[in-house]
């Protein structure tokens, strides 16, 4: 077997005892306080705990039980109540004392170790992420300690359920080793996709089995009859329980530390300076796809496509989304003609944007918004690939990018939205005029700096209820958000292709317009053509100044929601004077 998962383990408990160590050279005062204090609240919560237990056994008996019959005389059982909910109480109070305490030493320490270590801002929250590193790092200790201490008094008292207790969990570190020992991540099991993704449940699995079979070495003297004690098996049982817990507690919280060990020790170690790290789950993708692993498993999916003789060539291509993945398939046959297909590839982490998608081509067809063709819709690993088939495959020019917008809008607003689309989408979305509230508009109010502006913003605001009346009344388009050059491809019989949907959305006519967008001429044409497909949008429901108006107001929105106020309020200014006459005219009838 080979040892892949017990030497990274070596290595993360290795790396966190260099940090721990670092930490108490460093301030061995407040290190080694704040260890003592989170062990000692683990100590107290427990007692919390464990000592109305004893009271309520104590009260519930009617002389003494044979349990506490060596340390009270049978005279005493009212006053070991008494003495036993006091101290009960004390613990609570001593733990509360104490949680603020640690509180108190973690902020000190962090505090202490940034000072030590002169590290400049490398993150915005530095202050704080330091501090819950060291607290984090002084759990994993407290926990382990009151761990050992645990398994010490188990021991003393039960040296079967101690054996038991080492066994089992030396069983379950060897059975998780063999469990994730190394295969590609192509052919990862479904248990090891599990553990990875939800260590958190496999170590609470793995307590719970702990638990319930300690258990039963716990009672097994009860069934048989010998030599049981009811006090020893209640303390065995409490802890068990609360030494599982830190023990899972410091296990989860290893990896997790591990995982941000660039930053720890930029935070830790003044030696140490912070480099840009790939992602496990990019470096996953990144190797699944490898050249000779993308093309064999390419070959496979396609096969049915491909004719002897013919040549694949595989281009990956820079994505547009993060993490994602795209690739250019070019098949060449003997008389040197060639079909372009494009792949896209969704890790597990974006596949929403996949599932958006799939929303819009259950209700639209795909050739009625200029969507690619689809050719093959595959999972490879976590990963889903999609590929469609994209004609020549060859992005517009430059100068003809405005004509190619025109013509690809003129498609899209001709669609009139099935009402189910209409219906889910306004379920969880607003459009453009209800998010045109009083609300987002005063907040232009802190830019105001004359008396002009007040009267700009009054005015707007008194205007707004028009404003929101007439967008309201345009029809709704479908509109996509992720339009540009580098994602519209051309078709083999002439025009072109849209290829992303992931980010479509439905708003009123003229929502995103861009600023390429401006010609009075080249709109007027776009809604008299738009309105020969689609009647609910002839010249009599939609004017070029509707356009213009929801263009404007998309804009004002997004300036103020990025905080840009002082040009929020000049648009605002604009919108009321290049509107003034057309919507007092066209908007009096609304």
């Amino acid at each position: 077997m080979k040892l892949k998962f017990v030497s990274e383990s070596n290595i993360a408990i290795g790396w966190a005892i260099r940090v721990v160590a670092r930490l108490i050279r460093v301030s061995s005062r407040t290190t080694v306080l704040s260890i003592a204090c989170n062990t000692a609240i683990r100590i107290t919560r427990m007692l919390t705990f464990l000592l109305p237990l004893k009271v309520i056994l104590l009260a519930g008996s009617n002389g003494m039980p044979r349990a506490f019959q060596p340390f009270l005389a049978d005279d005493q059982r009212q006053k070991g109540i008494i003495i036993l909910s006091l101290v009960a109480i004390l613990s609570y109070v001593v733990t509360l004392v104490l949680e603020s305490q640690a509180k108190r030493l973690s902020k000190q320490g962090s505090q202490q170790f940034l000072a030590h270590s002169g590290v400049m801002w490398v993150v915005s929250d530095q202050t704080t992420q330091a501090s819950k590193f060291f607290s984090r790092f002084l759990q994993v200790c407290s926990g382990m300690l009151f761990s050992m201490a645990a398994l010490v008094v188990i021991a003393i008292f039960n040296a079967h359920l101690a054996g038991f207790f080492i066994a089992l969990i030396c069983c379950f570190f060897l059975a998780t080793a063999w469990i994730m020992e190394n295969d590609p991540v192509s052919e990862l099991t479904r248990l090891q996709k599990t553990i990875i993704r939800d260590t958190s449940g496999y170590l609470n699995i793995l307590s719970s089995i702990l638990f319930l079979t300690s258990f039963l070495i716990i009672i097994y003297p009860f069934i048989l009859g010998e030599g049981s004690n009811i006090l020893v098996a209640l303390v065995s049982f409490i802890l068990m329980r609360q030494m599982l817990s830190a023990l899972v507690d410091s296990v989860k919280n290893i990896p997790a530390l591990y995982s941000q060990r660039y930053l720890v020790d930029t935070l830790l170690f003044s030696k140490r300076s912070l480099k840009p790290v790939e992602g496990r789950g990019e470096r996953a993708t990144r190797t699944l796809f490898a050249r000779p692993m993308r093309e064999e498993r390419l070959a496979e999916e396609l096969a049915d496509l491909v004719e002897p003789g013919d040549k694949i060539r595989i281009d990956p291509l820079d994505a547009s989304v993060r993490q994602a993945l795209e690739f250019t398939i070019t098949l060449t046959n003997e008389t040197m003609s060639s079909r372009v297909l494009r792949q896209r590839v969704f890790p597990p982490q974006i596949q929403s944007r996949l599932r958006n998608e799939d929303l819009l081509f259950e209700l639209v067809d795909r050739d009625a918004i200029g969507a690619p063709p689809l050719v093959r819709r595959y999972f490879y690993g976590e990963h889903e690939c999609v590929i469609t088939d994209v004609g020549l495959g060859d992005n517009p020019r430059a100068q003809d990018w405005s004509q190619v917008r025109l013509s690809h809008l003129e498609t899209v607003w001709a669609l009139e939205p099935p009402a189910a689309l209409a219906s889910i989408y306004a379920a969880s979305h607003s459009y453009l005029h209800q998010r045109l509230t009083d609300a987002l508009i005063s907040r232009m109010e802190f830019a105001l700096t004359s008396q002009s502006g007040e009267e700009i913003l009054t005015d707007f605001v008194h205007r707004l209820p028009q404003f929101r009346d007439r967008i309201a009344r345009l029809p709704l388009c479908l509109v996509n958000r992720d339009q540009s050059r580098e994602r519209m491809l051309s078709k083999a019989d002439g025009g072109y292709y849209q290829l992303d949907w992931c980010d479509w959305c439905l708003e009123p006519a003229g929502f995103g317009l861009g600023k390429d967008l401006q010609d009075d001429n080249q709109l007027s044409e776009l809604i008299l053509h738009v309105g020969k497909r689609r009647p609910s949008f002839s010249h009599s429901r939609v004017s070029l100044a509707d356009l213009q108006l929801t263009k404007c107001c998309a804009d004002l929105e997004q300036l103020i929601i990025r905080g840009k106020l002082v040009a929020g309020l000049a648009l605002a200014s604009e919108i009321l004077e290049k509107f003034s006459e057309k919507t007092r005219s066209g908007l009096s009838a609304v």
